[in-house]
């Protein structure tokens, strides 16, 4: 018996769906945590969770009743490289205002030598490589094939919430944490929800996500409260009034400043005008959704009763 289409009927229903990519990332945290010990290497502990997440999912999508790799929002198409565009020039002037604002109230850049002239260039670019597989692994996690699975049972609106709150809960754990940071993480899960609805396609979260993490960790010197070694300046916020600091940030970092609060917000506002999205990869989930349904219709309707028996039987 061909095990995949009893699966693929199983994967008709979202809470299935749901059981099976949280079981994939349940066995990728775990294989991780073996890679740890074994190598305590971070840039290989990051390639073997999200190595294993991408491969979990891919494998259910490809499973699923007309799914496709375009239908997780991965394809390559026209619009790829607009998209990626528009999400780093959210990232970048995003972060050259909080800069700007911040210099105005008096901070100022100081040299940072976590990534000066005495590090391995092979160890920066594992750092940044590192950084670069963490932004996607978490745009793939919180806003790919489970994202779109809630968007079915609750909508849009309700499925940006809830994994933006999962998105701050993860977070909530780093180092130097506050209300402000938690509401600020919360903002971002959003920003990068409301990228993916309007885009439909995950490049232009993924760039916004690794451009900002790039940057943060370069120019500001700790992202998330968590101090990466690749700063190469770092943002002094000691020269500013004490009034005004909290607009800054704290020891978290700059995502925990009331301008971040701000940007965050009106980047949101201006997500919601984007009016192109990948045609390609809308049009691949509805191919996926016609055909699911078409196989619902099929086994939820009676069994039909051929001419030949009812004569027979009449």
């Amino acid at each position: 018996m061909n095990a995949r289409p009893f699966i693929a009927d199983m994967l008709l229903d979202w809470p299935v769906r749901v059981i099976l990519g949280l079981a994939i990332i349940a066995v990728a945290a775990m294989a991780t945590v073996v890679v740890g010990l074994l190598t305590h290497s971070s840039i290989l502990n990051t390639m073997c969770v999200y190595g294993i997440i991408t491969a979990g999912f891919l494998c259910l999508e490809r499973i699923r009743h007309g799914g496709s790799f375009n239908a997780l929002g991965m394809g390559f198409s026209r619009m790829t490289v607009r998209h990626a565009v528009i999400g780093a020039l959210i990232g970048i002037s995003s972060l050259l205002f909080i800069l700007s604002v911040a210099f105005g109230l008096g901070a100022t850049l100081t040299y940072s030598m976590s990534s000066g002239s005495g590090a391995a260039p092979i160890h920066v670019a594992s750092v940044v490589l590192a950084v670069v597989l963490g932004a996607y692994g978490e745009e793939l996690v919180f806003h790919g094939p489970m994202f779109e699975t809630l968007r079915e049972a609750m909508g849009d609106v309700w499925s940006v919430f809830v994994t933006s709150v999962l998105f701050s809960a993860v977070h909530a754990f780093n180092p130097e944490v506050s209300v402000a940071s938690f509401i600020n993480v919360f903002l971002a899960g959003v920003l990068l929800g409301t990228l993916a609805v309007f885009t439909a396609s995950l490049w232009a979260s993924v760039s916004f996500h690794v451009v900002w993490n790039l940057l943060v960790s370069m120019w500001f010197g700790s992202l998330s409260g968590l101090e990466i070694g690749i700063s190469i300046t770092r943002l002094d916020i000691s020269t500013i009034e004490p009034s005004l600091r909290w607009l800054v940030g704290d020891d978290f970092g700059i995502e925990s400043g009331g301008l971040t609060t701000v940007v965050l917000i009106v980047c949101t506002l201006l997500a919601t005008r984007i009016k192109r999205f990948d045609a390609y990869s809308r049009s691949a989930r509805l191919r996926r959704e016609l055909a699911e349904r078409a196989r619902r219709f099929v086994l939820t309707s009676p069994p039909r009763v051929s001419a030949h028996h009812s004569s027979i039987e009449s």
